[in-house]
């Protein structure tokens, strides 16, 4: 890695010169010879909407985020099963240290009992970082708007529907204690993972850490944010039909610094400090090579930053396969949903049915474990119509699912 002054913008290379010459050459071998393939899916709201998070929730917005990242994994990865994890399973997964999420925060240090975060009047007080966190997920809705065809649809999001505490055993202390969390994600935020979304790789967004969870949220909240992008300049390439070509990524420096979650007055602080996480970020991400430079785009001052991605960057963030058979299950899944209360019903009928079909009830059903035998038998068969094969394993897993044949 290193730097060269271009003009007026500083340009820094995450790849060699003659990499950079035929970016759309390169394969996953020759960017990092450990890449694996964790892609996760994320709703496309929070990156439109890319200070939402913050902008509701303040210093538990970190944690809060890796929740949603975190349980959409886990959903996606088991749609039917049950979505349950201890503060152990959460650290072990995003880096944080048990005995900092624990520790009672300072603004319930000394209070009395009316001021602590307890579900009405219950003895399990909130006071805690994690818990906090799925505290205010539980009991606080998030705004998010998002502008198309000159609309702007605003939308209100509750994150978790409902939350379960399983008391292990009893420890010598009340941080101490065993606690099993079971959630469930509300059936809108769930929806966004079907038809609206954007694809990240978990390992490198669990990696961008920092000993300021400030930074971290910083960090996690722009990776969200590279998703819109891959997803952007995927989409021009195949306007253009020319998927080998490279396309860049565009962005003002003060909204980058809204995305960072950093207030600086001065347009060479702001800079600086975009350098300096730019810099962070090639040596931390694995499987997101990129590389950017200031850029004046017609303005007298080098104000934006152009983003590039090599082709198989491109190719990477991409579940092939494994989202049209998500698709196809869905819809199969509907028509399921409709035919299991009328099995008489003819095809055409079930397509008119599927019109009018409620659809809260419908994601209600379609992530429970309910009816799982005819979810699973459903499950076989949509694999055979894709895959061309029969799966082959005894159980159904969606983590056994191929991008391609």
């Amino acid at each position: 890695m290193f730097a060269s002054e271009e003009g007026s913008a500083f340009t820094l290379y995450s790849l060699s010169k003659w990499q950079r010459q035929h970016l759309w050459r390169l394969t996953p071998k020759e960017k990092n010879t450990n890449m694996t393939n964790e892609l996760s899916r994320i709703p496309q709201s929070f990156t439109f909407d890319y200070n939402a998070i913050d902008r509701k929730f303040t210093n538990e917005a970190p944690i809060i985020r890796d929740i949603i990242v975190y349980a959409a994994r886990k959903k996606m990865r088991d749609i039917w099963g049950d979505l349950s994890f201890t503060i152990d399973d959460f650290c072990n997964e995003l880096g944080y240290n048990r005995t900092n999420l624990q520790r009672t925060l300072a603004q319930f240090e000394n209070v009395s009992s009316s001021d602590l975060p307890m579900i009405h009047g219950d003895s399990h007080v909130w006071d805690g970082l994690f818990e906090y966190a799925l505290y205010r997920a539980l009991n606080e809705n998030i705004v998010v708007s998002r502008k198309r065809d000159g609309v702007e649809v605003i939308e209100s999001y509750q994150i978790i529907e409902r939350l379960c505490v399983h008391y292990k055993n009893k420890g010598t202390s009340r941080k101490r204690e065993k606690r099993e969390y079971s959630i469930k994600i509300s059936n809108k935020l769930l929806e966004k993972l079907l038809d609206d979304y954007f694809l990240i790789d978990f390992e490198d967004y669990k990696n961008l850490s920092s000993s300021h969870l400030s930074s971290v949220g910083g960090y996690r909240n722009f990776y969200l944010y590279m998703s819109r992008m891959i997803a952007t300049t995927r989409y021009k390439s195949t306007l253009q039909q020319n998927e080998k070509k490279d396309h860049t990524y565009i962005i003002s420096i003060d909204d980058l610094c809204k995305i960072l979650n950093v207030n600086f007055s001065q347009a060479n602080d702001k800079k600086k400090h975009i350098k300096k996480t730019l810099n962070y970020l090639l040596g931390s991400l694995k499987n997101t090579p990129f590389f950017w430079e200031f850029v004046k785009q017609g303005k007298p001052y080098a104000y934006y930053v152009s983003f590039t991605f090599p082709h198989a960057t491109i190719s990477f963030f991409n579940e092939k396969l494994k989202a049209v058979f998500i698709s196809k299950l869905k819809e199969a899944l509907k028509d399921d949903y409709i035919r299991k209360d009328n099995p008489k019903f003819s095809g055409y009928e079930i397509y008119q049915a599927s019109k009018t079909i409620a659809k809260d009830d419908f994601m209600e059903w379609f992530f429970s474990p309910q009816n799982r035998e005819r979810k699973d038998k459903c499950f076989r068969k949509v694999y055979q119509q894709i895959y061309h094969m029969e799966y082959e394993h005894d159980k159904v897993s969606f983590d056994n699912l191929k991008l391609e044949k």
